[in-house]
């Protein structure tokens, strides 16, 4: 008879990780900001920079990732 091994549940993500969808993710550390798409980080500003994350925000919507 076979053994069952006890395997442990992935850890979850970083409270700095907000996921967007499937292949969008946007992550945070300290005062930058990057989106990621499918692994590759695509645009990157200043948290504190409410223009470009507005900017971020439309280009994700208008190139249909988000």
């Amino acid at each position: 008879m076979c053994t069952r091994l006890a395997l442990e549940l992935p850890s979850s993500s970083p409270s700095n990780t907000v996921y967007i969808n499937a292949r969008c993710m946007l992550q945070t550390q300290e005062d930058q900001c990057v989106i990621v798409l499918g692994g590759l980080p695509v645009y990157h500003y200043c948290a504190a920079d409410a223009v470009a994350e507005t900017y971020a925000m439309v280009m994700l919507v208008e190139s249909g990732f988000a």
